[in-house]
């Protein structure tokens, strides 16, 4: 909403909570487990 004003961006919540806790890369770890193991693996 203010992105332009305050020159920042973000990002939904969760999406920046995962960032700060798996790290800058966790959607690409979280894609290459999914393929690799099965997504039933990457949910346990």
């Amino acid at each position: 909403r203010y992105g332009e004003d305050a020159n920042l961006e973000a990002d939904y919540i969760v999406v920046e909570i995962a960032r700060q806790v798996l790290g800058e890369n966790w959607m690409a770890d979280y894609v290459a487990r999914a393929n690799h193991g099965g997504i039933e693996r990457v949910m346990l």
